[in-house]
């Protein structure tokens, strides 16, 4: 078999995010699922966002940033404590449930696996390890990556002029909360 490398984001694809849900329903009960799945949808909004203005954060204050935007927007107050512990689950949250062996079948078939996430390394490390899964190298950008991977580039880049970045600053970074 040629030599065929295969890499995958680790949060969404190999981590299941919803392992928030259970703590989340101790603390807002019944709004729990569609919390989770709001938080989930603002932390990716403010991290390509601020990507496309070349604002970075590190992706754990994207996660804190929509967690407390899901709290104004449900409505929901949640004290240090719990936003703590529901920032910390991100440390342990589980792989889905085909991922362990999907991966081991894989391997036994020679292909290269290869994770890339925007989290911390050490943070994506040991999300991983807690979960039992190991990959040949886990890339903290898929731009890294790719570089690594000419062959797997995409032909077109997406570029947002200056114009539109300054309207997306203007429009969206009022929607995400100050952490002053």
């Amino acid at each position: 078999m040629k030599n065929i490398t295969l890499a995958f984001d680790v949060y969404g694809t190999l981590i299941d995010t919803n392992g928030v849900v259970d703590l989340l329903e101790k603390f807002i009960g019944d709004k729990a699922k569609a919390f989770s799945a709001t938080w989930r949808d603002k932390q990716l909004e403010y991290s390509f966002r601020r990507g496309h203005m070349q604002n970075y954060v590190g992706f754990e204050v994207c996660t804190l940033q929509a967690l407390e935007y899901c709290c104004l927007f449900y409505k929901t107050k949640l004290n240090d404590e719990e936003k703590n512990e529901l920032m910390a689950i991100y440390a342990i949250l589980p792989s889905f449930d085909d991922v362990k062996d999907s991966l081991i079948e894989l391997k036994e078939k020679g292909f290269r696996l290869f994770a890339f996430s925007n989290g911390k390394a050490v943070a994506v490390e040991k999300l991983l390890t807690n979960a039992g899964i190991s990959f040949e190298s886990i890339t903290r950008h898929r731009r890294k990556f790719l570089e690594l991977h000419p062959e797997l580039k995409p032909k077109q880049k997406t570029r947002i002029r200056k114009e539109e970045e300054k309207n997306y600053e203007k429009e969206y970074s009022r929607h995400l909360p100050r952490l002053d």
